[in-house]
């Protein structure tokens, strides 16, 4: 930023999605219940979970589980806990605290996990959610199981995996009505169901110092911008590589031999773009939905959709380096999420001192260093 060189040029990251909340669809049409679309109807819907665990699970209503979430509590309880994040948080601060992606310094983000530990104290959470690490499959059994009501994950996460895979789980063991949709449930102080997404910048092109064409170059990333052409790469030949359906949606086939792609939508050749773009985002959400094996599109094109709903991105900040950064991912992440994980579990009297101990003590670790130089070097950038 002080010299004005440009080092690269960025590819725009085209399916900006990030997570979604999910609840059982049968369990709601069991208990006569419309889909939540604030905090309170939410709360009301996992009280009615357990309070019917019989109902819904039979034998089994001793494995219920309201709600879940696991080890990761920032990721798996985004939308709940940037719900509570005031919908005037400035560009400066979201970039100054912004350095967690959990979003852990945003204003107002320990009210959300308060929120938390009084569900998990009224026994709505999994009680044991902290005791499983990354690539533990116990969680996702429960759910392919049909134990769980309602959890937060990625943005397609219960569609994923095909045979084997959550959806595909419930419906073989629960039955064919047993499924999980994405709702939206969790609005801010404006009212506002705002999601906090990243910039949607993605690769970064390069050109070596050996090239000796850069306009030539420049002009072949033009022509890769062409909604046109990159769209002939990214679906290929009608009835070759995909077919169009009586919707218009783009269908992929298998293709094997000179025509093959060798990478999802040829994101290879693509370097401009990462994710489908058909022009239109309703033909591309159509198309998207019709990519998950033995998942009705109902399910997915809604979840596309609600992910990025009323998203607010974030800005792409130039700043130069910051050196206080250094080596403090791995240190500061598991900071946050002994934090996150001991705040929620604590008794609900015991919320404040417990987190007040653990931030102070992740600030004392570096991130207050962080904070201060971010400051220092977006103020004097902006």
């Amino acid at each position: 930023p002080n010299t004005g060189s440009v080092w690269a040029i960025e590819a725009l990251l085209f399916q900006n999605k990030r997570i979604n909340t999910f609840v059982r669809e049968d369990w709601l049409n069991k208990l006569g219940l419309d889909k939540p679309t604030n905090l309170e109807e939410f709360e009301d819907m996992l009280r009615a979970f357990r309070d019917n665990a019989e109902l819904l699970l039979g034998a089994d209503a001793d494995k219920m589980i309201p709600y879940s979430t696991s080890f990761d509590v920032g990721w798996r309880n985004d939308h709940l806990l940037t719900s509570f994040v005031p919908e005037g948080i400035s560009d400066r601060e979201t970039y100054v605290f912004g350095f967690d992606d959990r979003r852990l310094l945003y204003p107002g983000y320990k009210e959300g996990v308060r929120r938390l530990n009084q569900w998990y104290n009224e026994g709505l959470v999994w009680k044991d959610f902290p005791l499983y690490g990354a690539g533990d499959t116990t969680e996702d059994n429960m759910m392919k199981a049909g134990y769980v009501g309602a959890f937060m994950h990625n943005w397609d996460y219960p569609y994923r995996d095909g045979q084997e895979g959550i959806h595909a789980n419930l419906q073989k063991l629960v039955g064919e009505d047993a499924a999980f949709i994405a709702v939206e449930a969790f609005k801010n102080d404006a009212g506002i169901y705002r999601k906090y997404l990243s910039a949607p910048v993605d690769r970064k092109v390069f050109f070596p110092s050996t090239n000796t064409e850069p306009l030539a170059s420049l002009l072949y990333l033009n022509w890769l911008a062409n909604i046109e052409n990159r769209r002939f790469l990214q679906i290929g030949e009608e009835g070759v590589n995909h077919m169009v359906t009586e919707s218009g949606a783009i269908k992929s086939l298998p293709v094997t031999g000179e025509k093959i792609m060798n990478s999802p939508q040829n994101i290879d050749y693509t370097i401009v773009i990462n994710g489908l773009d058909l022009g239109d985002p309703a033909l591309t959400s159509k198309s998207i939905a019709l990519n998950y094996a033995g998942v009705d599109a109902r399910f997915i094109e809604p979840a596309y959709i609600i992910t990025s709903n009323q998203a607010r991105y974030g800005k792409n900040v130039q700043v130069g380096e910051i050196r206080a950064e250094e080596g403090m991912g791995t240190v500061l992440s598991e900071k946050r999420n002994n934090l996150l994980a001991q705040a929620v579990v604590a008794k609900v009297e015991d919320f404040d001192q417990v987190w007040d101990r653990g931030f102070t003590d992740y600030l004392r670790s570096g991130g207050q260093a962080i904070i201060n130089e971010r400051a220092q070097k977006y103020d004097a950038a902006y």
